[in-house]
């Protein structure tokens, strides 16, 4: 039996300052919910609850995300996302 394809998304945007300008720097999307479980897809085991993403000098950033579908347990996950800026500039708590 082959296991059905990843159930996996890619978000992808880009992070301005009020006037346009893009920020380089770091996003953290931490997987919440979990109530205390280790989270499990169905067929590939444990999912990562941190994934670090670099954001590029023009502020564009593209991650590939384990979905929050029938196969990855516990039920109704979802991500919240920090950004820190190369300046320092911090963004929390967004959720995606």
């Amino acid at each position: 039996m082959v296991a059905p394809a990843t159930p996996q998304f890619t978000i992808t945007g880009t992070i301005v300052d009020p006037k346009g300008v893009g920020q380089p720097g770091v996003i953290t999307f931490a997987l919440q919910n979990l109530q205390a479980e280790i989270p499990l897809t169905q067929y590939y085991g444990m999912v990562p609850t941190l994934v670090n993403t670099v954001v590029a000098s023009d502020g564009t950033f593209s991650q590939t995300l384990y979905a929050n579908s029938a196969t990855l347990l516990p039920p109704n996950t979802f991500y919240t996302a920090d950004f820190v800026s190369t300046k320092g500039t911090r963004i929390t708590g967004f959720s995606c």
